[in-house]
């Protein structure tokens, strides 16, 4: 996962409709606004690269290098450890709420909407 600082949400969401535009079906991202365990409001992206992992890294190279990131916690994990991750910010009894949609294509109006 990559956390970015919540100020940066609109930046790295135009960063992230153009890599997941080109990306091949092995690649599965996820961007969500979200708050931290420690209550620090964020822009994260989740992603699982199902290939070899150089090509992996070259694909996400645009929203590692897009710095001042809060974490990077990419790297090659067992998968059912990738189906965890999001445990990590649900726990249980803190009465979390998801919501999502999907989009045929992600404008700049439906970013700073959705933002």
């Amino acid at each position: 996962m990559l956390i970015y600082p919540l100020a940066r949400a609109k930046e790295i969401f135009r960063i992230y409709r153009d890599v997941t535009s080109a990306a091949p079906d092995e690649l599965n991202l996820v961007f969500a606004l979200a708050t931290l365990p420690d209550g620090t409001q964020a822009a994260a992206v989740l992603g699982c690269y199902a290939g070899p992992i150089g090509e992996g890294e070259q694909l996400l190279a645009p929203l590692r290098g897009a710095g001042s990131l809060l974490a990077d916690q990419l790297g090659p994990i067992p998968y059912t450890a990738m189906q965890s991750i999001v445990e990590n910010f649900n726990p249980p009894g803190m009465r979390n709420y998801w919501k999502s949609d999907y989009l045929t294509q992600l404008s700049d109006d439906a970013i700073d909407l959705l933002v």
